[in-house]
């Protein structure tokens, strides 16, 4: 689907691998059924607490390239390993976990390696926030970076604006790039499928494939309504 704000969990990529952050990790056992990691703010107490030692636990008995080559199939180095790792960062300074001194430091490569920054002066602001947030971070001390969700964004923008700037993006633009309906401007069905299912995924919720297409279903039933 893409990005629809400069953050670090503001985009399909970022929301993925803190689902694999769950299921990679262990963590699936400690949110239980109903939680997720996202959105990091609305972590209950205990969930944090138990997330943290879990944490604790994995980056004291293992490097850093052990333990994110478990979360997230990609190359080491290149542009998705390095948001693997911002996203970890955030994880971990967001339940108040341990940062050993060599995590701190790949932390701070994944931010300065990050290819958007280069050519993006808001996610240059980004990153900078969440360098100098690994630069200060003590472990116990939990931060919460603020984010963006995908509907807000669009809200932020405006209904009509909201549909034809941040849906209608080229696909190697920092906004998301959907399917419009020409005539009406609005989303088509497989565009209003990937705004339903962003929303799915911002509750941390897994759904199963029949779910999956009855939501399909239902972003058709929408689009046909729009063109009656």
């Amino acid at each position: 689907m893409g990005w629809w704000s400069a953050d670090v969990l503001g985009g399909d990529t970022p929301l993925d691998i803190l689902g694999a952050i769950e299921d990679k990790l262990g963590l699936r056992e400690v949110l239980g059924d109903d939680g997720g990691l996202y959105p990091l703010d609305q972590l209950t107490q205990e969930a944090r607490e138990h997330i943290a030692l879990r944490l604790n636990t994995l980056t004291s008995s293992f490097a850093f390239n052990v333990v994110l080559s478990r979360i997230w199939d990609a190359p080491e180095g290149g542009d998705d390993w390095n948001i693997a790792g911002q996203v970890l960062a955030v994880v971990i300074m967001a339940v108040g976990a341990d940062m050993p001194d060599s995590y701190r430091e790949t932390f701070r490569q994944c931010v300065l390696r990050d290819e958007w920054a280069d050519e993006d002066a808001e996610r240059k602001s980004e990153m900078n926030k969440l360098y100098a947030l690994l630069v200060d971070y003590q472990p116990g001390q939990r931060v919460v970076m603020d984010h963006t969700g995908l509907f807000q964004r669009i809200n932020e923008a405006g209904v009509v604006r909201g549909a034809t700037e941040l849906l209608g993006g080229d696909p190697g633009s920092s906004m998301v790039n959907m399917h419009m309906n020409d005539e009406l401007m609005v989303p088509d069905a497989e565009g209003i499928y990937h705004m339903l299912r962003a929303q799915v995924d911002s509750w941390g919720l897994t759904i199963t494939d029949e779910a999956d297409e009855k939501l399909g279903d239902a972003a058709s039933a929408i689009a046909e309504g729009q063109d009656t």
